[in-house]
């Protein structure tokens, strides 16, 4: 899978889809190795804005078990 971001560059970059439920929420992964630096993006993307916070909580930790990203770094941004 590939998404591009409008502040990005353009170009096109490769993402994984850890887990998708086709009705509620998917998480996508992405890391990046330049030279010595190792970075992890995750995303948890989410169909209703309201989803529970239990639901997230879930998916959080589902997104820490395979990635090793550290829950506590997310930050919710609001849907339009």
């Amino acid at each position: 899978m590939t998404m591009r971001f409008l502040a990005q560059n353009p170009e096109q970059r490769p993402f994984w889809v850890l887990y998708a439920d086709y009705e509620n929420c998917s998480i996508v992964y992405r890391c990046l190795q330049l030279f010595w630096l190792h970075t992890k993006y995750a995303w948890i993307l989410c169909r209703n804005h309201t989803s529970t916070e239990t639901y997230l909580v879930n998916m959080r930790s589902y997104v820490q078990q395979w990635t090793g990203i550290n829950p506590q770094q997310f930050s919710k941004t609001p849907c339009k």
